[in-house]
C-alpha cells in the first residue's frame, strides 16, 4: 500500500505569538517525499493539486513544503506546532490556538547547534536541484513538463509560500 503525500501540518510564527491581526497564517506541510526532491523555496512535483485541494492560494496564508525525511524547523521555521498527522487533527493544539492558550501548544524544539548544519544541507540540495534544472533548461521535452504550474502575473506567490508578497 503507498504511503499518503501528506504526512502532518505545522503551524508557526505570529499566530503562535498572538499577533493580532495577523497578515498571514504561516504553515509548513510535511510531504512523503525525499529531501533531495523538496529544496526549499520549492513546489514539489504532486503539490499543485494539494495547494488548490487546500485553497492555499485564496491568501492569508503562507506555506512551505518539508520532506518528512528532515526536521520540520529551518532557519525560517522556527519553533512549530503540529496541528494535524496521518492520525488526524490534533484537537488539543487546535483548541489551544482557538483559545489563545498559547502555553499550552508543544512547540518542536530545535536543537541547539543544528541549524547551521541544517542551512548547509538544504543549501546542498537547493544548489543541486538548481544545477539540475539549468543542466537541462533548453531540452524541448523537459521544458514542456515544465512550464507554468503556479501564477506569474498578478501573483502573490513567491517560492515555496502562497498569499505573500516579497522576501520573509
Amino acid at each position: 500500500m503507498e504511503e499518503p503525500f501528506l504526512r502532518e501540518a505545522y503551524v508557526f510564527g505570529d499566530v503562535l505569538a498572538g499577533a493580532d491581526p495577523l497578515d498571514n497564517v504561516e504553515v509548513a506541510f510535511v510531504l512523503n517525499l525525499p529531501p533531495e526532491d523538496v529544496p526549499w523555496e520549492s513546489h514539489p512535483r504532486g503539490t499543485e493539486w494539494l495547494a488548490d485541494l487546500l485553497r492555499l492560494d485564496k491568501g492569508g496564508v503562507a506555506y512551505w513544503w518539508r520532506s518528512h525525511l528532515e526536521p520540520v524547523w529551518s532557519h525560517v521555521i522556527s519553533g512549530p506546532v503540529r496541528f494535524w498527522s496521518l492520525d488526524g487533527p490534533d484537537e488539543i493544539a487546535l483548541d489551544a490556538l482557538a483559545e489563545r492558550r498559547f502555553d499550552r501548544l508543544r512547540q518542536v524544539a530545535q536543537p541547539p547547534g543544528d541549524e547551521r548544519a541544517q542551512v548547509v544541507g538544504e543549501l546542498r540540495t537547493a544548489l543541486s536541484h538548481l544545477r539540475a534544472v539549468h543542466a537541462r533548461y533548453w531540452e524541448h521535452e523537459w521544458r514542456h513538463e515544465h512550464r507554468g504550474g503556479w501564477p506569474l502575473s498578478g501573483a502573490s506567490s513567491v517560492g515555496g509560500r502562497s498569499g505573500v508578497s516579497g522576501p520573509p
